[in-house]
C-alpha cells in the first residue's frame, strides 16, 4: 500500500476492501438505520457502490 504523508499527525493509506467485516456490519438493522436511515440491510452490490 502506498502511503501519503499530509503532516506529522496525518497519513493517508489506500482503501483496503474487506467484505467479510463490512458486509457483516451492514446486515445489522440498527446500523443501517443510523448510517443511512433505512429499514432494510444492505446487499453486497450496494455496499460496493458506497
Amino acid at each position: 500500500m502506498k502511503e501519503r504523508i499530509v503532516d506529522e499527525q496525518i497519513r493517508l493509506i489506500s482503501y483496503y476492501q474487506n467484505d467479510a467485516v463490512s458486509f457483516c456490519r451492514y446486515q445489522d438493522a440498527d446500523v443501517c438505520k443510523q448510517v443511512d436511515n433505512r429499514d432494510t440491510p444492505h446487499d453486497l452490490a450496494l455496499l460496493h457502490r458506497m
